[in-house]
């Protein structure tokens, strides 16, 4: 399970997160303000996620059919 949460919150997450600290200090400490268009901020968030949980669920229906496998040749066995 620790594998798991790791994989998630690893090192490039937080070097990711700190820069993004900074930027938004240096950002309010010179008055900097950016009009940006969040239609465009949405799009560059919501397709890599996307693909990261397709690609995800494509890797645990692969593990179910490999486990399913194995299972049922493991009952072969046993009779």
């Amino acid at each position: 399970m620790f594998k798991a949460i790791y994989s998630v919150f690893n090192l490039r997450l937080f070097i990711i997160l700190i820069e993004t600290i900074i930027v938004l200090k240096l950002y309010k400490m010179f008055s900097i303000k950016i009009d940006i268009d969040l239609t465009i901020l949405s799009i560059a968030i919501v397709f890599p996620l996307v693909f990261s949980i397709t690609s995800a669920y494509q890797r645990r229906q692969d593990s179910i059919r490999h486990y399913t496998g194995i299972s049922s040749k493991g009952n072969d066995i046993n009779r």
